[in-house]
């Protein structure tokens, strides 16, 4: 029988085949160059007869075999081929690889990985990575998730995590949510969603990740109903923190809903309605406005939007014929409710129209005058006391001085007068 073999790379945390599994829970390594650096790999399940081998993975450059451990770990032999084969070692009862003195030419991705040797049929063993062929069985080296080794002097900065919805209102009925890492050094890090029901299944929901200008964005897009009956959170492992990061999705608030009209007798002959939601969370809402025969269209009449402090207003404007001939109501589509909330406009009051009267204003103009006169009639007689009373100051200071005045003058001259006599 030939056996043919293959050499898989499997970009996951755990890969387990049969009771064999290789996990790296470590996503990546900041060490100082001439310090040690130690890369763990935990392995369960590997028979007596098999290896574990470590893979060191430079950008843009092929894989490139370190060494190999035997069952148990503590004896590795190194690849020969290798350049840096001095470089590297295994700690003493382990599979981990220690890397040391660091280099500069060390930083790069270190992978554990084995041979699966036990034999799989075509017909019950299939993987996507491998094409079929006449032979029935195969062999598959599996590699973990990997680990990558940066050697540097720049300290590891904790990430910025946020978390928040967006087109929570899509037209196919999902809803997105978004979990943010920013500022954060190195730029490497795990996304993991939680719901109340557990961890979030990749198969489930639609899962995209997206990496810009220092961000790193996850981005969860689940049904309406999912929604409203689970609490999200999103965890974020980084080398700064054993336990990853925990941020829990914004609680829903439902909004507080208002509708007016303003400027109903505008020159043109328009009329403006105004329709506002406030105070909901996330602040994110659809307006629908609707008349007697249906719908409005955008097109026929003007409509305009505006977001401030916490708030979103939706203005139409319409022509005076309409407005009396038609009833508007007003939709607001928000996640915290499956039905738009709606409201309608007010009927405008009657204005009672007569000949103006104007003897009640008139004597209220008077009453007024009359009110006027006598605040400032006491206003000037204030005024007049103030002075009077600063001007009897200025004169009792005025005869204070001189008679003191006087009396040092006269002191002054009677030892003149002794001294003559």
């Amino acid at each position: 029988m030939i056996i043919t073999i293959y050499t898989v790379l499997i970009s996951l945390s755990v890969v387990a085949v049969l009771g064999v599994t290789v996990e790296q829970n470590v996503l990546s390594l900041t060490k100082a160059k001439g310090k040690s650096a130690f890369i763990s790999c935990k392995v369960t399940g590997l028979s007596s007869n098999n290896y574990l081998h470590w893979y060191q993975k430079k950008d843009n450059e092929p894989f490139k075999r370190i060494l190999y451990v035997n069952h148990g770990g503590g004896t590795f032999t190194a690849d020969a081929n290798h350049p840096e084969r001095r470089d590297f070692s295994v700690a003493r009862g382990s599979y981990d690889l220690k890397v040391g003195p660091l280099k500069m030419s060390h930083s790069a991705i270190y992978y554990c990985a084995y041979w699966d040797t036990s034999s799989h049929s075509d017909s019950n063993y299939s993987h996507p990575f491998v094409s079929k062929c006449d032979s029935s069985y195969y062999d598959y080296k599996l590699f973990a998730s990997g680990t990558r080794l940066i050697v540097t002097d720049v300290k590891p900065k904790e990430p910025v995590v946020s978390v928040y919805s967006i087109s929570t209102l899509q037209e196919n009925g999902k809803r997105s949510l978004l979990c943010q890492a920013s500022d954060m050094s190195p730029e490497l890090v795990r996304f993991t969603w939680e719901s109340t029901g557990g961890k979030v299944p990749e198969t489930d929901d639609e899962l995209l990740e997206q990496q810009d200008n220092g961000r790193v964005t996850s981005m969860l897009i689940i049904n309406q109903q999912k929604a409203t009956s689970n609490k999200y959170t999103c965890k974020v492992t980084h080398e700064t923190r054993e336990k990853p990061y925990e941020i829990s999705d914004i609680e829903t608030k439902k909004p507080v809903l208002s509708i007016y009209s303003i400027s109903t007798l505008q020159a043109n002959g328009k009329r403006s309605l105004l329709c506002q939601a406030s105070d909901m969370s996330p602040e994110l809402v659809r307006f629908t406005w609707e008349s007697t025969g249906g719908k409005v269209p955008e097109t026929d009449d003007e409509l305009l939007e505006q977001q401030d402090n916490g708030r979103v207003t939706s203005m139409l404007i319409i022509n005076q014929q309409k407005a009396t001939s038609n009833k508007y109501t007003c939709k607001v589509t928000h996640e915290t409710r499956e039905k738009p909330y709606e409201i309608s406009v007010p009927e405008p009051e009657e204005t009672v129209t007569g000949p103006p009267t104007t003897c009640a204003p008139r004597q209220k103009e008077e009453q007024n005058l009359i009110r006027g006169s006598s605040g400032l009639s006491q206003n000037l007689f204030l005024f007049r006391l103030t002075y009077v009373v600063l001007l009897v100051k200025n004169v009792l200071y005025f005869c204070s001085v001189s008679v003191l005045l006087y009396k040092r003058s006269v002191w002054n001259k009677e030892p003149l007068m002794s001294k003559t006599h």
